[in-house]
């Protein structure tokens, strides 16, 4: 694919993939399959991801000891799986980006 592109795949079943959009101005993501929408900061760590309108999971990156700490807040405890998922496939496309 031309685009930044992540499958995930939990208990071997794809549940959803991750597009990294093509914008001028800032970063947008893609996830087909959850109907979720991501927003925020994506290069400072800082986004959210809603659901129907409602906040399921925040997360924010913080300094500790010179290393990144990361604190990912979960509201919705039945995705917990699938949240953990789409922040790490969004990790690692903000580093394959940022490493290019």
């Amino acid at each position: 694919s031309f685009l930044t592109r992540f499958d995930v795949f939990v208990e071997g079943y794809q549940i959803a993939d991750i597009v990294k959009e093509i914008t001028f101005f800032k970063q947008k993501y893609t996830i087909n399959g959850l109907d979720w929408q991501v927003e925020g900061d994506f290069f400072g760590h800082d986004y959210q991801i809603i659901e129907d309108n409602r906040v399921i999971a925040e997360l924010h990156k913080e300094w500790l000891f010179m290393k990144d700490f990361y604190v990912l807040d979960i509201y919705d405890e039945d995705r917990v799986i699938e949240i953990l998922a789409v922040c790490l496939a969004i990790d690692a496309a903000i580093d394959l980006q940022s490493s290019q």
